[in-house]
């Protein structure tokens, strides 16, 4: 784990990379399901409808509904582990073992 300011900076920066393209790439399935590889240019719904606030909520509670999930679990059983490991690799310590 990190040992100071830089480690926690790497630590962090590895996580934001790994975390931010995963959540891209889920939400992107989630609003276009059939159209992953396509961007339609439809994502916000209320351009020539009147705005509606109850609308814009419940659409936003679905999403979240849709998302927590996925963020959850993918950040606590892979997301975390694997950047341990690569932080694990990336920032070696020649440890000495104690004699007694």
């Amino acid at each position: 784990m990190p040992r100071n300011q830089f480690e926690r900076m790497m630590f962090a920066l590895f996580t934001v990379i790994i975390t931010v393209h995963a959540y891209v790439f889920y939400s992107l399935y989630v609003i276009n399901s059939n159209m992953l590889t396509e961007m339609t240019g439809e994502y916000y719904p209320y351009q020539y409808m009147d705005f509606n606030l109850f609308t814009l909520l419940a659409n936003w509670l679905k999403l979240v509904c849709y998302h927590f999930p996925f963020a959850f679990f993918s950040q606590l059983f892979f997301i975390q582990p694997l950047i341990r490991i690569v932080f694990k690799l990336v920032f070696r310590r020649n440890e000495v073992p104690k004699s007694s």
